[in-house]
């Protein structure tokens, strides 16, 4: 937080996911048609990197309930993703919800690290406030178009 006369000025931070985070992901769902224990080996692999991060960033006082939020996030993926195998395509819906835990992951471990540093921080899941409406295909591009 910056300070003037007036008194502070909050600051906001946008993050995005991790380099290869997104591409991990999308290799989640894209296993997910096929074969969901290769699935499952994805998202373990994209889930312990962010983790091993978040703990070498923070104390377990800190780190612990984020990484047990992120755990719980993992589990929730799974069960996106556990139906695309009977409808046999990706709706663009379901590929920008996976992958933008990878965003929301950042966030919280960027959270994890000011924190550590004794900055004064709130974490604010955007999903809460930010309601947004698509309509057509939006989203990845060519990273989103596995059907």
């Amino acid at each position: 937080t910056t300070t003037t006369a007036s008194g502070p000025i909050p600051t906001m931070a946008v993050v995005s996911a991790r380099a290869g985070m997104t591409d991990q992901l999308v290799r989640v769902v894209d296993s997910a048609l096929q074969d969901m224990t290769q699935a499952e080996r994805e998202l373990d692999l994209a889930l312990s990197g962010q983790l091993s991060i978040l703990r070498s960033l923070a104390s377990p006082s800190i780190a612990d309930p984020i990484a047990a939020r992120m755990e719980k996030d993992a589990k929730d993926i799974l069960s996106v993703v556990q139906s695309l195998r009977m409808i046999r395509s990706v709706p663009p819906s379901v590929m920008e919800v996976v992958t933008g835990f990878g965003e929301i992951w950042s966030a919280q471990t960027l959270y994890a690290y000011l924190k550590e540093g004794g900055v004064r921080v709130a974490w604010l899941d955007a999903r809460d406030v930010l309601i947004v409406k698509s309509e057509g295909n939006t989203g990845l591009g060519e990273k989103g178009s596995s059907s």
